[in-house]
C-alpha cells in the first residue's frame, strides 16, 4: 500500500492514505527537465588518448581536468577517450638521476606499453623529469610519446620569450633536459640557486605527501631572483607546480606546460579526425 501512494505522487495525482487521509498530489512541474536530443555517436577517428602517470596521481589528475577542459564539446560523447595507467609505484624519478636510487626506467616503459596495448595511440607523459627517459620510453613502443619539455620550449619561443626561469625538481633541473629543449628553440634558461632549489623541492614533495601548502612568499622572492638574472618569464617545471603557485601574485608571467600538453594532446587527437 506505501508503494502505491509513493507511486501515485511521483504521477502528480490525488490518492488516499491507509488511514483514509486524502493526500494532495504534489507539483512537479517545476522540477521536470527540458527535453534534450539523444547524444550523437561518437566520432571513432579520433585518436585515443593514454595518459602515463602516477608521478604524482594528483599532477596525472590534474592533466585529466586539463585534457577534458581543451575539448570542446557539447555533450559527453563529444570528449575523446582517455586511458589512464595512474601507477604511484614507479620509482622516484630525481633519486635515479643524482643519487642512483631505482630505475624507473622498466616501470615507464611497462606503463608505456600497457596503453598502447590497451588501445591507447598517443601517449602523454605528466612528468617533467620522467622526461630524462624520454628516448627510451618512445622507443619502447610504436606510437607518439608527446615530448611536454619541447612543446612548452616552442610555445615560449612563439611568445617572444628569450631567457625562461625554471623552477622544477632538482632532477630536472641538474639533468638539463630543459636547457636541451631551450637550446633547440633558441631559448636561454636560468636555474634557481642551490638554496632556492632546496625552497622548491620542499614545497613539491609536501604537496605530494598531501600537507597543506606554506607560506608562499618564498616562492615569489625566488622569482623575483630569477627575474634579476634575465628571465622574463617562468616554466613551472614540475607537473605539482601549477597547483602550487594558483593564485599566486607572480612578478613574471607563469608558463604551464601540464596545459601545453594538454592543448597539443587535443589537438593532434582530434587532427586524426579531419584526416
Amino acid at each position: 500500500m506505501q508503494e502505491a501512494v509513493y507511486n501515485s505522487l511521483i504521477m502528480a495525482q490525488d490518492t488516499v492514505a491507509p488511514d483514509g487521509n486524502v493526500v494532495p498530489a504534489l507539483d512537479l512541474s517545476a522540477y521536470m527537465l527540458p527535453t534534450v536530443e539523444a547524444q550523437p555517436a561518437r566520432k571513432d577517428k579520433q585518436k585515443t588518448i593514454g595518459i602515463l602517470g602516477g608521478m604524482g596521481p594528483k599532477a596525472t589528475a590534474d592533466l585529466f581536468e586539463k585534457v577534458i577542459g581543451q575539448t570542446n564539446a557539447a555533450c559527453d560523447s563529444g570528449h575523446l577517450h582517455i586511458i589512464i595507467d595512474n601507477d604511484p609505484s614507479i620509482p622516484d624519478r630525481t633519486a635515479a638521476i643524482l643519487e642512483g636510487g631505482e630505475d624507473p626506467l622498466p616501470s615507464l616503459k611497462r606503463s608505456a606499453r600497457l596503453l598502447e596495448g590497451s588501445g591507447a595511440q598517443l601517449l602523454l607523459p605528466p612528468c617533467n623529469t620522467a622526461h630524462y627517459f624520454y628516448d627510451e620510453v618512445q622507443s619502447s613502443v610504436s606510437i607518439p610519446v608527446l615530448n611536454m619539455l619541447a612543446i612548452t620550449a616552442q610555445a615560449c619561443r612563439a611568445q617572444g620569450f628569450g631567457k625562461i626561469g625554471l623552477l622544477s625538481t632538482t632532477g630536472t633541473a641538474k639533468s638539463g633536459v630543459y636547457e636541451v629543449a631551450f637550446l633547440k628553440e633558441s631559448v636561454g634558461c636560468v636555474t634557481p640557486h642551490e638554496d632556492e632549489m632546496g625552497v622548491v623541492m620542499r614545497y613539491i614533495y609536501q604537496y605530494k605527501a598531501g600537507h597543506p601548502i606554506p607560506e608562499r612568499e618564498p616562492l615569489i622572492a625566488i622569482i623575483k631572483s630569477l627575474s634579476a638574472r634575465g628571465a622574463e618569464a617562468i616554466v613551472l617545471g614540475c607537473t605539482e607546480l601549477p597547483m602550487i603557485v594558483e593564485g599566486l601574485d607572480s612578478p613574471l608571467p607563469l608558463i604551464d606546460p601540464t596545459l601545453l600538453l594538454a592543448k597539443a594532446a587535443v589537438q593532434a587527437a582530434q587532427e586524426a579526425e579531419k584526416n
